[in-house]
């Protein structure tokens, strides 16, 4: 099985951390970075001293549980693809699903609704890999953060939330693409990319061009990542090469057979302990790991049609009752978010103000749901 693993190393391109290396402790102000892609499987690093971190109390932090955000990050020269907002809502979903079985007592994480959440960025996609901030290897999960924290008012180690920031954007030859530390997740285009079963992008010119993986494995690559957000490190003897390690762990290689991989006993106790691992309802992914790209049931139905469409002034949004209170968010034509509405919990419509908006086509979202509005 070992021998199995490091054939998958090599050929995806992954250079794992130099074994006999004894693993660190972040200190003050530092991030034990871990990750899939080329660079190494762990380095610490400095914060920058740079980042201010955002108040943790008297903000309205404490009137929600703790929770994961799933955040979609859109460069200013990109777009907005609901194929990737859905693909890494149903993602997120399977590995809620997946840590339920895994603990075996009915808790998992929660998911704040709606389970993906979009904003644009104000910079384009090349500046994540080349703007200075911290070493090469850590730059572009910097950058990315500190976009990332700008637009939801978060920070690292946060006691509420734990984020993951999907960018369509590309990490440069070296830095860290897909990492998981400090409360959050950074994953790079290659991510959704995957998640849609499409080729992924060769980070060095030297690397041999990437193998063609299903889409389970970037689930599992998901459920790794968002393990380390969780706190878990890699499981012993991993990052020293002693032969106890357990390959197999979905916080080492069993990623790389998701679903069809486990937590230990050990992680499952550490997670007992979380304030983000609670009991929760019987949770049932609507989509299998392999085809991500079907709208989650529930979000599908939310918007059941918008009238009158085109539309004036005003315009009413006809919904299925709902279960819980959730926001419809109206971006342009590019993407970028242009009204917010919020919606209670059983409404069976919503009226969307639309006065001031240039005529057009908008999208109006919900999670993985949405509709186009024509606006005259």
């Amino acid at each position: 099985m070992k021998n199995l693993y490091l054939l998958f190393l090599l050929a995806f391109g992954v250079v794992p951390l130099a074994w006999g290396q004894q693993p660190t402790t972040p200190g003050p102000g530092q991030l034990l970075l871990h990750t899939c892609q080329p660079g190494g499987a762990m380095q610490l690093v400095d914060i920058p001293a740079t980042f201010k971190f955002p108040p943790r109390t008297g903000s309205g932090r404490e009137a929600l549980p703790p929770q994961v955000r799933i955040i979609y990050l859109i460069p200013t020269d990109r777009t907005y693809n609901p194929t990737y907002a859905t693909a890494i809502g149903n993602a997120a979903l399977h590995v809620q699903s997946f840590y339920q079985q895994q603990m075996g007592n009915t808790k998992t994480f929660t998911l704040r609704e709606p389970v993906v959440e979009v904003y644009q960025t104000p910079h384009d996609a090349a500046w994540y890999q080349t703007n200075p901030n911290g070493n090469n290897f850590a730059q572009f999960f910097y950058n990315v953060a500190q976009d990332g924290f700008a637009a939801v008012n978060g920070m690292y180690y946060d006691p509420q939330n734990v984020y993951v920031f999907y960018i369509d954007a590309e990490a440069a030859c070296g830095q860290c693409g897909g990492c998981g530390g400090g409360g959050i997740v950074v994953m790079d285009s290659n991510d959704f990319k995957g998640l849609l079963n499409l080729p992924t992008t060769r980070y060095c010119p030297t690397d041999p061009e990437p193998p063609h993986y299903a889409p389970c494995l970037y689930v599992g690559r998901l459920a790794h990542e968002m393990g380390h957000a969780f706190g878990l490190p890699h499981p012993p003897g991993c990052d020293d090469g002693l032969p106890t390690c357990d390959y197999s762990d979905l916080l080492y290689l069993g990623y790389v057979d998701y679903p069809n991989t486990y937590i230990s006993q050990a992680e499952k106790d550490t997670l007992n302990q979380s304030p983000f691992f609670t009991p929760q309802p019987l949770k049932v992914p609507p989509t299998g790991c392999d085809v991500l790209t079907s709208a989650r049931r529930q979000a599908a139905s939310i918007m059941q049609s918008i009238s009158p469409n085109p539309a004036q002034g005003t315009a009413t949004v006809h919904l299925r009752a709902l279960s819980r209170k959730t926001t419809l968010t109206l971006t342009d034509a590019l993407g970028r978010e242009v009204r917010q509405y919020p919606v209670g919990a059983r409404a069976t419509e919503a009226t969307l103000d639309l006065q001031g908006l240039n005529p057009g086509l908008y999208l109006l979202r919900t999670g993985a749901s949405s509709q186009r509005l024509l606006v005259k």
